[in-house]
């Protein structure tokens, strides 16, 4: 990407002005490709505030964005957020995605699409940090396998409400649908998941563990920073 395109993308960032695309819903060969790990990149550019960890604010942040079919970042949104501060973290750290992007592909042709990252800034008060909405999931598996299919089902929908944003969530709800002979709504589940396998690219867990900051990669802690 050229300087003039990255100048221009940083200034609708500061700007806060965000123009929306209408998503695309043909289907690719597959789609836009980062080079590198996109949850281990965005995760270690972030830093909780620690103001508003002190707040006890957390919960998560939503951003929508375009890659063309050049591989430019664009059209940039904020689906949602809990606080100014935590939307901003997550934009900064998505424009430096910026020129490490290859385009979706259809029939050896570059395509545009439209994606999401999550962000899930969760303050906690003892080590180690835990994602409660995989809490959740691992109970229902438990739940599962004890052939205990209706609690499977409520621990299920407890994780998706936390975060709707895990494919392997709504993968999983379809099975335990399924053994319900809930037909229909196991369907449902599956389109549910592949829609959030392709659409959603990363879900980055930022932790505040007490008066320590604590960024993690899936289960791995890559930072800890001392509160003064």
């Amino acid at each position: 990407m050229n300087m003039k395109h990255r100048v221009d993308f940083l200034i609708i960032l500061l700007s806060g002005i965000f123009v929306c695309f209408q998503s695309f819903a043909q289907p690719v060969d597959h789609h836009a490709r980062f080079e590198g790990h996109l949850n281990r990149f965005i995760s270690t550019k972030i830093k909780y505030p620690i103001d508003l960890a002190q707040q006890n604010i957390d919960g998560l942040t939503v951003i929508s964005f375009n890659i063309s079919d050049t591989g430019e970042l664009d059209s940039v949104i904020v689906d949602s957020s809990p606080h100014q501060k935590l939307t901003n973290m997550a934009l900064a750290a998505l424009a430096e995605t910026v020129g490490k992007w290859t385009p979706a592909m259809l029939n050896d042709e570059p395509q545009a699409e439209r994606y999401k990252i999550v962000v899930n800034y969760s303050v906690q008060s003892k080590m180690p940090p835990v994602n409660q909405a995989k809490v959740q999931f691992e109970k229902a598996k438990n739940r599962y396998e004890k052939g205990k299919y209706e609690k499977s089902l409520k621990a299920l929908d407890r994780a998706i409400d936390m975060n709707p944003y895990y494919a392997r969530f709504y993968q999983f709800r379809s099975q335990v649908n399924q053994a319900l002979g809930n037909g229909k709504e196991a369907e449902q589940d599956v389109l549910k998941g592949e829609q959030t396998e392709n659409k959603v690219l990363a879900v980055c867990d930022v932790f505040m563990v007490g008066v320590t900051t604590t960024r993690v990669v899936s289960t791995k802690v890559v930072e800890k920073r001392r509160i003064p």
